[in-house]
């Protein structure tokens, strides 16, 4: 990998600017704890970026372990290393993109160690887990909606002969089959779909150990050459390929290829997402690549209307209830009820949330993150009729709940700045308890909404190496120090911990760094439906916060984004959490952000194109 230095301009402003398996030898006495562990949360899952952890960096990775203290003795705890290469790609175990990592199983600045909120213990001092090994590190987590609840757990590293890792595997992967399956559920994927299509609650989560699934459906219909041409698409035009995994005893990851046939039946290019799994949740990335500016296409072919619906189909939910933010009262699925009756007695408006559940049987609770500004065009789509005609399925019939939206309901201001490339949504699924009551779902919610911090406390051990390795495993970097005539955006980004990190060649990303990079941020204004396109070069600094409700869409805890341009101008526009912003540290290394780990963001100077 080679380091990008800093350009001299960018360098003078920033001089201005569950199961714990006991482990012998490792106890320690009631008299070494500090505090309680306070933390509630319990699903969420926690990933614990290598940048923090430079005393580590160049140790090698199947010799360390994590610990918690908990019963007045520590236990190693379920965890995983994750590396990834210099440019922020999952390394895979399996699959035809399995590899290796430059560094050859060594820790460094972006792998990332992954574990869960409910195996984290309390606080012990530093006497007690210093003698563990010969470097370490107290991570702390803390639920930043309420400070003063907290958690504890300890990286340790071992020269030689590490203890034993913990025997509980919490989630697995068949290759193959596309079966992932944890103690909650059992998600099965048909083969080239890049969606589940089987959903089944095992009797120890609540359930009955049969699939209560169809499918997720999705589905797109246009109007074009104004009127003349119907075109319909599902998700069957969606097609996958799973070409790399690796299932570890917390998280599974599938690197999938994915295309979309779109108009004509023109193949989009390939688009590659990674699908994350954990014990009681998982992500979805999907992706759009927008090839034309979105008002010519509608122009040059004349397109009158266009609807898309994303739902999910479960007949084995039948006599189970639904909820909205809107709908806290619920409704029951029978399948018989008519368009009518949902017009007359359900809110079918713009909503934020809604799961689907029945007792004895499991249920469907997925969470679409789309940018904020795209909430207030989605509204409720439901159907209950078991003789409904919806091809294709695998079961005749619809009983089923998502979202819809319609072009006529997108602002043709959106329409106009929205630029060519590639956005993306996530599908989260979570699986909470057949019984789930409305006051638990913002447990859920806010896994996304609120992440949980995580900081290092108190560590031991010298930093082993002042440089990564290369990619032809040394410690030097080779400078370049070329102006390529991009453009270069250098600023000073403090995250949600405190740490300012000075940055260049910053991108924002609307999704995940796989996604389109651009140096501009497009979005809607808080108090109105009004749509701004500002680029870097405009911004002199931006701010994240949240406030409780958005005013036009009524959707709750809305991340704003504050920017303050070069001219003095203060904008307040709705944020967008699921989307996020790289850069280059001075010494080269890429890290990548979401909104939600970013607190402000101050633009120093840029260099390019003018």
């Amino acid at each position: 990998m080679l380091l990008l230095a800093i350009i001299p301009s960018c360098a003078e402003e920033f001089a201005l600017a569950t199961e714990r398996p006991t482990t012998q030898g490792l106890t320690g006495g009631p008299d070494s704890l500090l505090a309680q562990k306070t933390l509630v949360r319990q699903n969420d899952p926690l990933v614990l970026p290598g940048d923090l952890l430079p005393q580590f960096d160049g140790v090698q990775i199947e010799n360390l372990r994590l610990f918690a203290h908990n019963e007045s003795q520590f236990a190693v705890i379920p965890f995983q290393i994750d590396e990834r290469g210099p440019e922020g790609e999952f390394v895979f175990t399996g699959g035809q993109a399995a590899g290796t990592d430059v560094d050859k199983g060594h820790f460094d600045y972006n792998d990332e160690v992954v574990f869960l909120a409910k195996d984290v213990g309390g606080q012990v001092s530093k006497s007690e887990w210093a003698e563990l090994g010969d470097r370490g590190s107290e991570i702390i987590i803390i639920d930043p909606k309420d400070d003063s609840r907290k958690g504890w757990v300890y990286l340790i590293h071992f020269p030689e002969n590490p203890p034993p890792l913990s025997n509980k595997d919490y989630v697995k992967y068949t290759p193959g089959k596309e079966i992932v399956q944890s103690d909650y559920y059992t998600l099965k994927y048909m083969k080239g779909s890049p969606f589940y299509m089987d959903i089944i609650y095992s009797r120890k989560a609540g359930g009955n150990g049969e699939d209560f699934f169809d499918r997720v459906k999705v589905r797109l219909s246009v109007e074009a050459f104004f009127h003349l041409i119907h075109i319909e698409k599902t998700e069957e035009d969606f097609k996958s390929f799973v070409i790399g995994w690796k299932d570890g005893p917390v998280r599974v990851l599938r690197k999938v290829e994915n295309y979309f046939r779109i108009l004509f039946n023109l193949s989009s290019p390939s688009i590659f997402s990674v699908n994350e799994y954990y014990e009681r949740l998982t992500y979805t990335p999907v992706q759009l690549t927008i090839p034309f500016r979105l008002k010519w296409v509608f122009n040059t072919f004349g397109i009158n209307d266009w609807t898309w619906r994303i739902y999910g189909d479960f007949p084995g939910l039948k006599g189970g209830m639904a909820y909205t933010d809107r709908n806290l009262d619920g409704f029951r699925f029978t399948g018989n009820h008519t368009p009518e009756y949902f017009e007359k007695n359900i809110d079918m408006s713009r909503f934020n949330w809604g799961y689907n559940t029945k007792e004895g049987v499991g249920t469907w609770f997925p969470n679409l993150l789309l940018p904020e500004m795209l909430y207030g065009i989605v509204t409720l789509y439901v159907v209950d009729d078991e003789k409904y005609l919806d091809p294709p399925d695998d079961t005749p019939g619809l009983i089923g709940a998502g979202m819809k939206g319609r072009w006529e309901e997108f602002n043709p201001d959106l329409m106009k700045k929205l630029e060519p490339g590639t956005y993306e949504l996530s599908l989260d699924t979570y699986f909470p308890h057949p019984s789930i009551k409305i006051e638990e779902v913002e447990e859920w919610l806010q896994i996304r909404n609120f992440p949980l911090w995580v900081e290092v406390g108190e560590t031991m051990g010298e930093n082993i190496l002042s440089e990564p390795r290369n990619d032809k495993g040394t410690y030097a970097y080779k400078e370049e120090q070329e102006d390529d005539g991009e453009q270069n955006f250098c600023g000073v980004l403090t995250d949600t911990r405190g740490r300012e990190l000075h940055l260049h060649r910053i991108y924002f990303y609307a999704g995940s760094y796989r996604v389109t990079p651009r140096t501009n941020i497009v979005g809607r204004l808080f108090t109105k439906e009004e749509y701004i396109h500002l680029g870097f070069e405009d911004i002199r600094r931006l701010d994240h916060f949240y406030e409780k409700t958005d005013p036009v869409s009524e959707m709750k805890n809305p991340m704003v984004q504050k920017l303050t341009l070069r001219n003095g101008e203060v904008i307040d526009l709705l944020g967008c959490k699921p989307c996020g912003f790289s850069g280059r540290l001075p010494d080269g290394k890429k890290i990548f952000l979401w909104d939600t780990q970013i607190r402000s963001l101050v633009f120093v100077d840029f260099r390019g194109k003018k």
